[in-house]
Formats: structure tokens, sequence, C-alpha cells
């Protein structure tokens, strides 16, 4: 609590005392969402609903041109989760906090360090996550190349930290120990190979040293290879995306793979604004294979591709090593300038058996949006599945499982 309570006075001093020079942009949001949760396949038991918020303020100072501070406070809680108010001291935190520097050292480079949120590509390997009530930030900083035709980010990210930080140097606080931290680096580059063809390619490298197999490997050193292609024409719309996965984990060989590809038509029609079919495909591990064949994409904001009941967030968890085919189709409804809805149905399948089985289930999705005003809109969705062996397996129920929620948001 006291940081955040130097972090409000922070924004508030500077605020004082900026000079003429200094542009300060403040932002902010409140989210509010209600949610009836029967996702459990089972009828014959009541739906669990709940009430989340999440609000946020932030800041960005620029005192000169090319240089800029932000600094955002979140506090995200479900209703009624802390029966006494009083003695509430948790919920608040410092979300973003980052140097910004445009044309540092050169024209062509920028320089952010700090926490911050990142969204690369579609968010299929690193998004922030908005759905959810806290979102995901990382700690670490991006250097940012920039020419005309292309763009390259060079990110360095500390996922976890567990060395102490010493405040004093005392032998005991200051001896040297082995790094068994949590790392991600990485670079990801953006260009225009085509008039109509635009081009994302990526390299990661994840070192995750916390936990230690029983050979002494580290527990996991994974590269990931890939590229997100994507186009249009006056009436299609084309993506595809494609990454491999090698290294090791726990002392085996890492063998995974993605792909996905969506096909979209955008009529000439006042209410059907698109229709799309797509396909994700992400391999996974056989039960008697050797090598680890589960492709991860663990900093990825699945809500967005893998259904909004979030059955199959985290991949390798969710599917037990096995992998995921998606198969869907997808309608876009404009009704009026303010108000649209969505539908998505999903069919899936897990790329390799569980107990001789393989399909998941069928989903359906409806969302519709209402924009109020330009600062404040309304969004409602239901989704209902189906499921297949792979689920009645897994959750031991066999109903027509259900979510569905109710949100409003302003923001500034």
């Amino acid at each position: 609590m006291k940081r955040i309570t130097l972090v409000i006075l922070s924004v508030i001093f500077l605020a004082i005392n900026a000079s003429a020079q200094t542009i300060i942009d403040w932002s902010g949001e409140l989210r509010l969402r209600s949610e009836i949760d029967g996702r459990n396949f089972d009828l014959d038991t009541r739906a669990n609903t709940y009430t989340l918020s999440r609000a946020r303020l932030g800041a960005m100072v620029k005192p000169a041109e090319n240089i800029g501070l932000f600094l955002q406070i979140q506090d995200s809680r479900v209703f009624g989760s802390e029966p006494n108010t009083l003695a509430n001291t948790a919920n608040l935190d410092l979300h973003q906090g980052y140097l910004q520097v445009r044309g540092f050292l050169a024209e062509q480079i920028d320089l952010k360090a700090g926490r911050m949120e990142l969204s690369y590509g579609n968010e299929r390997l690193i998004g922030s996550v908005g759905w959810h009530n806290v979102g995901r930030s990382f700690d670490g900083g991006v250097i940012g190349l920039n020419f005309d035709n292309l763009s390259i980010d060079i990110m360095a990210l500390n996922i976890r930290e567990v060395h102490n930080y010493a405040p004093v140097a005392t032998p005991g606080a200051v001896q040297a120990v082995d790094d068994t931290g949590h790392n991600l680096l990485g670079i990801y580059s953006k260009t225009k190979p085509g008039d109509n063809v635009d081009g994302d390619f990526y390299l990661l490298y994840e070192q995750d040293r916390f936990r230690v197999g029983p050979d002494g490997d580290r527990r996991l050193s994974r590269f990931t290879l890939g590229t997100w292609l994507r186009g249009s024409s006056a009436e299609f719309w084309w993506q595809t995306e494609s990454a491999i996965q090698f290294g090791k984990t726990a002392g085996t060989d890492i063998r995974a793979f993605m792909f996905t590809g969506q096909l979209a038509f955008r009529p000439d029609n006042e209410t059907v604004s698109q229709l799309a079919i797509g396909l994700d495909y992400l391999s996974g591990t056989a039960a008697d294979e050797d090598d680890y064949r589960t492709f991860d994409p663990v900093y990825h904001t699945g809500h967005k591709f893998y259904g909004f009941m979030d059955y199959f967030i985290n991949i390798p968890a969710q599917t037990f090593n096995r992998g995921l085919i998606d198969l869907y189709l997808q309608a876009s409804f404009r009704f009026s300038e303010t108000i649209t809805l969505d539908a998505w149905l999903h069919n899936f399948w897990l790329q390799q058996k569980l107990a001789d089985h393989t399909f998941a289930g069928t989903e359906i999705d409806l969302v519709s949006n209402w924009k109020y005003h330009d600062n404040l809109s309304f969004m409602i969705g239901w989704s209902v599945f189906q499921p297949g062996d792979v689920m009645k397996q897994i959750f031991q129920n066999d109903d027509l499982a259900h979510y569905g929620y109710i949100s409003a948001r302003v923001h500034f």
C-alpha cells in the first residue's frame, strides 16, 4: 500500500511542479463485469455468479518531446471478496511504470524500460490479456529499431527473480548463488513484403531455471521461431501464423509446432460485415512419445482465440499436453453505428488422443457491443458448450455448459 501511495503522490507532485513545457496526458478506466458461470457441465447444480471491477488511473508525463514517463495504478477485485473493507491493502498495484525515450542515441532507436504491457502481432504469443480482470504486465526493457519498411523490437524481460535483494552489504546478504530465475528474450520484427501483405517475424527464447530436472538439466530452455502474415483485397481478408518450438524441458527434447489460418469475406452489405472460417492447430504429445511435442503459447491472449468460455487458456495443462485443434466459423453483424453482434461456432479436438478420445466439443459464442458514448460502452455475451468425449471424461458430467456476462466500461 505504501508504494502505491508513493506512486499517487509522485504523479500529483509531477503534475503540480511540472514546467510550462511539460505535457501530462491523463488516462483512466473503470470496467464492471457481472458473470453467470455454469461451466461445470451439470445443469442440476446452480450457476455461480460474480461481479468484477477493474479501475485504472494513468499519467504520461513528457518533460521533453522525446522523453516520457508513464505511471499506471490499478485496483482489481471481486465484489464482496473482502467483508471488512477497512482492512484492505492488497488490491492496489503498479500495473505499469516505465520510461520511454524516442530517438535514443540515434534517430532510429527507441528505448522503453520498466513495467509495461506488451502486445505483439495478434497476441497469439505475447499479449496483454485485456479480458482478464488484472491483465498482464512485464518487467524489463525493449529497444526498438525503426527503418523505412522495417521495425525491430529487441526485448529482455525478467519473468521471475528468485534472489533476495540485499539493501545492505553484509557477508551473508551478498554471497553469490546460482541464478535460478526465469527470463524471456526475443526479437520481433514487422515489415511489408508485398503491396497488400504485411509480415511479422519473431524469435523468442525462454529460460526458466527455477525448477531442475532429475539429471540437473535446466527446467526450460525453449526457442520459438515464427511468422504472422496477413493481407486483404476489396472483399477478402486473410491471415496465417506458423511457429515451431525447440529446445529442452527437464532434459527432454522439445519438438512442437503451431499453424493457424483464417479467411474472411466482407460483403457489401449494411448488416453483415464479415463471414470467416478459420483453423488453429497446436501440436501435442502422445502418451507413448519420448519427446515433448506440445506447443505452448505461454504469454498469449488465449481468450481471443480458443472460445470465450476459457476451457483452453493454458494449452499444456488444460489439454493434458495433447495439443489442440480448433475449426471455427465466425460472423459479424452491424445493426447501427453503435450496436454490433459477433458470433462464433467452434469445434474442438485434442491433437493427440486422451484415453482413446480426441473430440472435446462444440462451443457457440455470442457477443453484442453497444457504444453508448465515445467514452462509455456496454457488452453482453452468452456462450454454450456441448461436451464431447474428452470434456465428459475430464469433468465427469455431460450436460450443456453455459456462461454469460454483461459489462460496462468507461474510459478517458
